[in-house]
């Protein structure tokens, strides 16, 4: 925890007068489902605060609602690949299920969320038709499907792609 906060003070001391910083993240994909780290992130999330009150902070979740420090966070980031890495080529199954889980974070931490990774990897000039995985049809479908769940979303607040090399 110490550790943490020292990494805190440096992060923010270097970069709070920077105009590009919009909010301060605290951890990136931790495993932070056990209890404990409820405190633990508690701790850094009021340790941020108070270094910098201007500006939000999140964390950015792979666990989702299994998370337990997205209820210290002002943001939640959240990573995912529903239609890549689990259901891969199923885009109307992978949209439905990230819209449940959507609503689901929003229901019960009543927080903006912004999806802060997502996409699929392509071969760039393989094409099929229909799509199919790798193919550039494919990355663009997956991409529009994740779009319109997250246009249809009041509490959605962002979304950046992740794109795969």
């Amino acid at each position: 925890l110490s550790l943490c906060k020292q990494y805190l003070r440096e992060l923010i001391a270097r970069d709070k007068n920077h105009p590009s910083v919009i909010m301060w993240s605290i951890a990136n994909e931790p495993h932070s489902t056990k209890p404990e780290a409820k405190e633990f992130f508690r701790q850094l999330y009021e340790h941020t605060k108070k270094l910098d009150p201007s500006r939000l902070v999140t964390l950015v979740s792979m666990f989702g609602l299994k998370e337990e420090a997205l209820a210290y966070v002002d943001v939640i980031c959240l990573n995912r690949y529903y239609g890549w890495y689990t259901e891969p080529g199923q885009l109307d199954r992978a949209s439905h299920k990230l819209s449940r889980e959507l609503d689901a974070l929003y229901q019960t931490y009543k927080k903006p969320i912004l999806l802060s990774e997502f996409g699929a990897g392509a071969i760039a000039g393989m094409h099929a038709h229909p799509a199919e995985l790798f193919s550039e049809e494919y990355q663009a479908e997956f991409i529009q499907k994740y779009c319109e769940v997250i246009e249809s979303k009041p509490y959605m607040v962002g979304e950046h792609v992740w794109c795969f090399a």
